[in-house]
């Protein structure tokens, strides 16, 4: 299970949204592992393709579909347009997306966002930092996490984020 390769020092707490049983049974269902209890997400800062600097808590109020890919990764590459769908589709939500590409060169990530006009936010961790810190051992994996910045589920491999259910799914995270 992918949550258990995650690194001990994660906080629990009280803080974290309470997920309907149904709707984590639903997550079952679509693949994810889910936390038995919400873990705090670790803290980090990545930079957007313009070079700002951007907080994991600058993001606080939104559900956040934090993913680790690289533009040299297939499924990644495949993954990524479903991702620009599911952006598009809960545009109007309160849900961001945070691809965080892994150890590449922010002019190489760029070049590859502005080719296939993803709009979604992309952001680069050079150093592979993030990566370390959330335990990533393949890409892509997908962490999603509530509004107060608790890891509630993670996936790992590509898949359509654009479907029915999916959608439907992260629209309900969004109204808790």
């Amino acid at each position: 299970m992918l949550l258990l390769l995650l690194p001990g020092f994660f906080v629990w707490s009280q803080n974290a949204t309470v997920i309907p049983e149904a709707l984590r049974q639903r997550l079952l269902r679509e693949g994810f592992s889910l936390a038995r209890t919400p873990v705090k997400a670790p803290e980090f800062t990545v930079k957007d393709l313009s070079g700002t600097s951007v907080p994991l808590n600058s993001l606080k109020g939104k559900v956040v579909f934090l993913n680790f890919w690289a533009t040299w990764c297939p499924p990644c590459r495949i993954e990524m347009p479903s991702m620009e769908r599911l952006a598009a589709a809960l545009a109007k939500d309160r849900f961001t997306i945070m691809a965080v590409s892994q150890g590449e060169n922010p002019q190489t990530v760029r070049r590859f966002v502005e080719s296939q006009k993803f709009t979604f936010p992309v952001y680069t961790d050079e150093g592979n930092i993030t990566a370390l810190l959330y335990g990533i051992n393949a890409i892509p994996t997908t962490f999603i996490l509530d509004k107060e910045g608790f890891i509630i589920g993670a996936y790992q491999g590509a898949r359509e984020w654009d479907e029915k259910e999916i959608i439907d799914l992260f629209k309900e995270l969004t109204n808790l």
